[in-house]
């Protein structure tokens, strides 16, 4: 079932999600210490240097510059992250928070989830570890024109989807990785307001495999998000089966998709939430 799990894995790219869009003409360059920002020619526009902090990423979010840099040591608990947006023509400083921590995420890459921030709806969100003896993955909303703040979600990590105004978590576990195969929690913000409601799903056995198996392997707990649809993956003694349930919906399930012997017949990704036409539903 690896492939299986590599399938599932690339359904993540499918988030959905609004990314910072890029100011036209602007380059940007940094260093951890500085950032320069220049025309689509080469001209500096504005060079800011950030003494005594160390600059884990950049982006440009329409035509401003969002600068993220860490200080202190995470090991004691003592690090935190500075969240900056620096007007794309000035490189002044329009709003910054500092929180504790650092960024969950390598600060770049394609997805969001990769570089461990985003934008959804005009909303910022980051995602960060906290350090020390109280250690959890953490995701924080910020309104972008502002700084306002809209959600703080402990333990959490990154959104898993988001669409029609409301962005999706997995709620917290008592374990690193899901260790109910029966009860789903999830989570529901509103990317506006960060108003929040709790979906409690419930998988239900299939009649005559027994009882879900609750061994804490990876293919046994897999679970995709996309625009509308969240999707898990059980085993029983019948083998392994995806229910789905529409988030933005009730706490139904909409349907049940059994998982082919073939791994290389199962899931594929389906953007924007679209039904899957492998299996039986």
């Amino acid at each position: 079932m690896r492939k299986t799990l590599l399938l599932f894995i690339a359904l993540n790219a499918a988030m959905a999600e609004a990314g910072g869009g890029a100011g036209p003409g602007m380059v940007l360059r940094s260093t951890p210490r500085e950032i320069l920002a220049a025309n689509a020619n080469g001209q500096l526009r504005w060079r800011r240097a950030f003494p005594g902090l160390r600059v884990v990423s950049t982006g440009q979010v329409g035509q401003d510059v969002l600068v993220l840099a860490e200080q202190g040591d995470v090991q004691y608990g003592t690090q935190h992250l500075r969240i900056m947006l620096l007007s794309g023509v000035t490189g002044q400083t329009q709003w910054q928070r500092t929180v504790q921590g650092r960024l969950d995420g390598s600060g770049s890459g394609p997805l969001p989830q990769e570089r461990g921030w985003g934008v959804i709806d005009g909303t910022f969100w980051v995602s960060r570890s906290t350090g020390g003896e109280l250690w959890s993955n953490d995701n924080l909303g910020f309104r972008v024109p502002n700084g306002r703040p809209v959600w703080e979600m402990t333990g959490t990590g990154a959104p898993r989807a988001a669409a029609l105004g409301e962005v999706l978590f997995r709620a917290r576990t008592t374990a690193g990785m899901p260790n109910d195969p029966v009860n789903v929690k999830l989570l529901v913000v509103n990317s506006t307001t960060g108003a929040t409601r709790t979906l409690a799903l419930k998988i239900a056995q299939r009649p005559g495999c027994g009882p879900l198996d609750d061994v804490l392997v990876e293919e046994n707990f897999l679970e995709v998000s996309s625009a509308r649809f969240f999707d898990a993956q059980r085993h029983d003694q019948c083998g392994y089966f995806v229910t789905r349930f529409d988030w933005h919906g009730s706490e139904r399930p909409h349907s049940v998709i059994r998982v082919p012997e073939t791994p290389a017949q199962g899931l594929r990704s389906q953007r924007g939430g679209e039904p899957i036409p492998e299996g039986k539903r």
